[in-house]
Order: structure tokens, then C-alpha cells, then sequence
């Protein structure tokens, strides 16, 4: 089997070295590099088991598995179908699979800073399965948090005198433009640790 990374410009990419390191070097991972989006695709259909898709792709890719997923050939995961961008596509006996593995990514971490240990324990409770009860898990904090559902989260680690972790909700533009303490765009402050809700949410799902 052979695996690579679609993208321009990717010579420098570290991808081949960290798959190696993960995989104990069993398998190929190349880099097809090139600024035209479908021969490098055309490469992935006929050699590759699966791959990776990087800047400038990720929207290209999506039209692809937009149009394999009508004609009945492919799957899309529900984030990688609301993002509209795919960064990973693999071949299953059942056809073509497309994800966003950068969504999973940014999840994890934010749930990880907010409620430190929920990953390792989602994994531990439901297996391979862990992300998926951990993205449930975050909705449902994050909805009892800001009172309605963010159409955007952005989060960044504090530092200085705060000392906590900030995240901030972005919903439809209203009539308190600027995020101030009486618009809907306003950040709110999450704990560092919340070990009650992480346990009780956790054990509830």
C-alpha cells in the first residue's frame, strides 16, 4: 500500500517523516507535489491508498467527493460536508471516504483545554469511536456555556495575569457589531477545569 500528501510547494513537508515514525516505516508515504489539482488526484485514484490533502487542494478535493458522493461512490463525514473542504480521502471496500481531520484536530485540542483529560478518557471508554463522544460532549458544554449555538469558536491559550483559556463565539452579525458585553459576538471565559461537568458529561453520553 502507498500513501502521500496532495499539495503545492510540499518538498519541505515534514508528513513523510512523522508518518514513518508512526507507522514503523511499513509503508510508502509520498509527496505529489504540483500546482494542478487533478493529475495529482488522477495519481491518488490509480497508486494510492489513501491521502492527505494540503493547501491549495482542500476545496478541490471537496468537488470531487461532492461529485463521487452523487454518483454513489463515495461518503462524507458530517464536518468534512459543513466545512466544504477535505484534507484526507481513503479508498474502503464500500468506495471512497472523505474527512477533515483538521476539524478533529482543533476539536480535541479545544476540548483538551477546557476540560483537561476528556480525550484520554472518551478514548478509553469508546475506542476508536472517542472523538465522535468527545465532539458530543463539547457541543454540549459549549451550548449550556453561551445559551445558544456559536456559528464559530476561536480560542486561544492566555497568558499573563489571566491565567485562564478564552473562547470566543461568533454568531450572525446583529446590532451590537464589535463583540462588546451586549452582543451576541461576545467572548465568555471557560474554566481551566471544570472536573464535575467533564465527569458527569462524560459518563452521561
Amino acid at each position: 500500500m502507498k500513501f502521500g500528501l496532495i499539495g503545492t510547494g510540499i518538498q519541505a513537508s515534514g508528513s513523510p517523516a512523522l508518518f514513518r515514525a508512526a507507522y514503523g516505516g511499513r509503508w510508502d508515504y509520498d509527496l505529489l507535489d504540483g500546482t494542478e489539482f487533478l493529475p495529482l488526484w488522477e495519481r491518488f485514484l490509480e497508486e494510492y491508498q489513501a491521502v492527505n490533502v494540503t493547501a491549495p487542494f482542500k476545496q478541490d478535493a471537496f468537488a470531487q467527493a461532492v461529485q463521487l458522493a452523487k454518483d454513489g461512490y463515495a461518503g462524507i463525514s458530517g464536518p468534512c460536508f459543513k466545512i466544504r473542504a477535505t484534507n484526507l480521502a481513503v479508498k474502503t471496500p464500500e468506495g471512497l471516504m472523505f474527512h477533515n481531520s483538521d476539524f478533529t484536530g482543533v476539536m480535541l485540542s479545544i476540548a483538551e483545554a477546557c476540560f483537561p483529560g476528556v480525550v484520554e478518557q472518551c478514548y478509553a471508554v469508546y475506542g476508536e469511536r472517542g472523538h465522535i463522544k468527545v465532539h458530543q460532549f463539547l457541543k454540549e458544554q459549549l451550548g449550556s456555556a453561551y445559551g445558544y449555538k456559536p456559528q464559530a469558536l476561536v480560542v486561544g491559550c492566555s497568558g499573563g495575569r489571566s491565567g485562564g483559556r478564552i473562547c470566543h463565539g461568533a454568531d450572525e452579525p446583529d446590532a451590537h457589531e464589535g463583540g462588546g458585553p451586549g452582543s451576541r459576538n461576545a467572548g465568555i471565559r471557560l474554566p481551566g477545569r471544570a472536573d464535575e461537568r467533564f465527569q458527569s458529561g462524560v459518563q452521561g453520553m
